[in-house]
């Protein structure tokens, strides 16, 4: 099925798929609420959950912010030592190293939905939800306020984006 507006073919997925996914999204994090419940007060206390939040937070940034927006794409630019922090962020994440992320994100930007697309945001649905999850837009938006980073470049990105799309259809 391709969607008119888009001319973006979606990978057809079927009804096990898709509560598989839900099930494997869904069951993490009433497992981790559960887990916490059962063990409060027995190895597990308010400063823990402070640090999970933190933790899981700046290091989203280093992917979403430092990874996807800096280094991948050149979204903007900003000092050494931000970029340094940045990197070393995402490294904690687990995802792969630098190169090794911004190369499958570049494969994924040159098959953009299609079948040799590493990670799809169509294979299950329609990626409404998946575009509307990355908040680095504000992030970076937010340090140039800062004076941290200049530069930001992603309407220009996109324009570009959406030429090479225009050229595929040719």
């Amino acid at each position: 099925m391709t969607t008119a507006e888009t001319g973006v073919t979606a990978l057809p997925s079927s009804r096990s798929t898709r509560l598989g996914v839900l099930f494997f999204v869904i069951a993490p994090i009433v497992g981790l609420i559960l887990a916490i419940w059962l063990s409060w007060g027995r190895g597990v206390y308010a400063l823990d959950i402070i640090q999970l939040v933190f933790w899981h937070s700046i290091t989203g940034l280093g992917v979403t912010v430092g990874f996807h927006r800096l280094f991948t794409h050149a979204s903007f630019k900003t000092y050494s030592p931000v970029k340094a922090t940045l990197g070393i962020l995402g490294s904690m994440t687990a995802q792969g190293n630098l190169f090794q992320w911004c190369a499958v994100h570049m494969k994924h930007h040159r098959y953009s939905d299609g079948e040799n697309d590493p990670h799809s945001p169509h294979a299950y649905g329609d990626g409404l939800l998946h575009g509307q999850m990355d908040p680095s837009w504000w992030i970076i938006k937010g340090l140039e306020w800062l004076g941290l980073a200049s530069g930001i470049r992603v309407p220009e990105a996109n324009a570009i984006q959406a030429k090479r799309k225009q050229q595929k259809k040719e």
